[in-house]
């Protein structure tokens, strides 16, 4: 009797996306360089979500529930260290499907961050092939948009634009 293993294929989900993320990051980046390390943060939002919950962004003209709503979006923030708090300089939007109508959703939440922080970088990622063959310049306030089959496959693509915000804010 001979039981052949079937392989199980991995999903992903949003949070394992998120944390493999924020770890290539810290990897790749922050750990071996000091300067870097001593001038950046990376999280999974939370710290933006901090200040949604206390109030902080609330001296915007933008609704609470649309900003609430933006910030539960986020899957990994960037952020520079500096006081009396940090300044976010990449959002990172994440998901598990790619698809055009995502997209759209997050080319809106990405317009919210824009306007609270000018100078932010907005980027979303995505597990999977692209089937629906999102055209990157239908979306404006995106930066970037990475996918790929699997968490390896998508840091391929999108790392050199984050170590591009890194070199830009050193």
């Amino acid at each position: 009797m001979s039981s052949s293993k079937k392989k199980k294929k991995k999903t992903f989900t949003g949070k394992i996306i998120e944390k493999g993320i924020v770890k290539m990051v810290k990897e790749d980046f922050l750990i071996d360089n000091v300067e870097w390390n001593s001038k950046f943060s990376v999280d999974r939002g939370k710290i933006l979500k901090s200040w949604v919950e206390s109030g902080l962004l609330e001296v915007t003209d933008i609704s609470p529930n649309i900003l609430k709503k933006a910030v539960d979006k986020v899957g990994v923030a960037i952020y520079r260290k500096s006081a009396p708090k940090e300044i976010p300089l990449l959002v990172i939007f994440t998901d598990t499907i790619p698809k055009k109508s995502t997209a759209a959703s997050v080319n809106e939440l990405a317009k919210v961050f824009k306007k609270i922080f000018p100078k932010v970088k907005t980027m979303l990622l995505a597990i999977g092939n692209d089937p629906d063959k999102i055209n990157p310049s239908k979306y404006s306030h995106l930066d970037f948009i990475g996918f790929g089959s699997t968490l390896d496959d998508v840091w391929e693509v999108i790392k050199d634009d984050i170590e591009d915000v890194f070199k830009e804010n050193a």
